[in-house]
């Protein structure tokens, strides 16, 4: 069952590196410059201090939940290659900022979710490197899928990493013992007052019995916690029994298609968005639902700059059933093309900013706030016109109701609902337009 705190969530995803530098005696010597072109190597400084202090700017959006990429020791800037799970990379700082943050976070009446990976690991990590230097004698031999000895981690590497690269050795889940290594650290970072998870690499686990333990271990100690599977494809075989949700790219996929590469028609726009909503209420109520995140290029850059395109998927993202999550910086026109691009440093000078869109995300989400439709409704396409461009759709529950109309070739959206029809041949309600 998805927790109730969920029911109106605003999740915002923060790439930790990228977010707001609070303590520059942290700082790398090699530190790059703040706003600097982006690389797949390097650091700029974000740090756990810079995100709490930033917390203010994130609740007057209307962000409830923050989602943190991995802030575990680790050597590239996303942190997804884990050298040591129990320990914060320094760069970011240390346990006392972390609950100095959880408990900021949970003063602002906020939650906090962190990115567990747990399908793979860094060559740094203490049972791979000790497999490195000690090959066959090892102790920690079954912890990985190794081919041949030695390894060879920076030659031909005779293990199996993820997706083939050497530098995140696969973690072999089936061994009891890495198996009961990964579940004490969702317990013990779960017990440092975090409200869930989200679970990097999901189908990519090949033993799927460890999620099911992972799950009850970390609701044994939060029950009422968040589970959230990072999945790519149909996420249906995981949801229910396991997780509370998965990332919706589907609704993402579809967005791109029909606002920014015009290869759908409204019709096939409204077919796809059928497809991506969950039937069963209690499943689609826990969806994340995404137009961005560190693996995609930026909206604004999908939409080519063009501000009203930008609008348009806003509103249908706070509409769609499920949670909305923002990609940090869409909220003031941040732009950026494929990863690392995708990656750039947070802009803090409101000079530079697209002064329009922080507020309309803020409209948006207190509209889903008072609309009971919009947080737990069904979802139901009205019209579909190719001809004209315009989809409507129908947000409904026991007591209201909300229509989203899609004008295309003029460019808007409208979130309402009132007395009249708004179009030709559609029921429903109207009420005053959000952009």
């Amino acid at each position: 069952m998805v927790p109730d705190w969920l029911r109106d969530a605003v999740v915002y995803e923060i790439f930790v590196d990228r977010f707001s530098n609070g303590n520059h005696h942290l700082d790398p010597p090699n530190v790059a410059a703040w706003g600097s072109a982006p690389r797949a190597t390097g650091f700029m400084g974000g740090d756990l201090a810079g995100i709490t202090s930033r917390l203010e700017y994130l609740a007057d959006m209307g962000v409830s939940v923050l989602y943190l990429t991995p802030i575990f020791l680790a050597s590239a800037n996303h942190r997804y290659n884990t050298y040591d799970y129990f320990t914060i990379d320094p760069r970011v700082g240390t346990l006392d900022d972390f609950r100095e943050l959880v408990a900021k976070v949970h003063r602002l009446g906020m939650r906090i979710l962190l990115d567990g990976v747990f399908n793979h690991c860094g060559r740094g990590f203490f049972p791979f490197f000790d497999v490195m230097e000690n090959g066959r004698a090892s102790a920690w031999t079954g912890w990985f899928h190794v081919d041949d000895y030695p390894v060879d981690a920076y030659g031909c590497h005779r293990f199996e990493g993820w997706l083939g690269a050497a530098e995140v050795p696969e973690i072999n889940l089936a061994n009891p013992d890495a198996r009961a290594y990964m579940l004490r650290v969702a317990e013990y970072w779960t017990a440092q007052g975090i409200d869930g998870w989200r679970l990097d690499a999901v189908p990519h686990v090949r033993h799927r019995a460890f999620w099911r333990e992972l799950c009850h271990v970390v609701r044994r100690v939060n029950p009422e916690a968040y589970l959230l599977a990072e999945i790519w494809g149909d996420p249906s075989p995981w949801l229910g029994a396991d997780f509370d949700g998965a990332t919706n790219y589907a609704f993402r996929d579809a967005i791109v298609g029909f606002l920014f590469e015009r290869s759908l028609t409204p019709s096939a726009f409204a077919e796809r968005l059928e497809r991506a909503t969950c039937r069963d209420p209690h499943i689609a109520a826990g969806m994340c639902n995404l137009l961005g995140s560190h693996d995609t290029p930026r909206l604004w850059t999908l939409a080519g700059g063009d501000e009203r395109l930008v609008r348009i998927a806003l509103t249908l993202l706070f509409a769609f059933p499920g949670i909305p999550c923002v990609y940090y910086g869409d909220e003031i026109g941040l732009a950026g093309g494929a990863e690392p691009d995708n990656r750039r440093a947070m802009e803090w000078d409101e000079r530079r900013w697209n002064a329009d869109l922080r507020p309309l995300i803020g409209q948006l989400a207190s509209a889903r706030r008072s609309a009971p439709a919009l947080c737990e409704g069904t979802w139901e396409t009205v019209l579909a016109d190719d001809n004209r461009g315009v989809c409507v759709f129908r947000r409904r529950s026991r007591d209201d109701e909300c229509l989203v109309t899609v004008d295309l070739d003029a460019r808007e959206a409208r979130l309402g609902a009132a007395a009249e029809p708004m179009w030709p041949g559609t029921a429903g309600r109207r009420s005053a337009t959000v952009t």
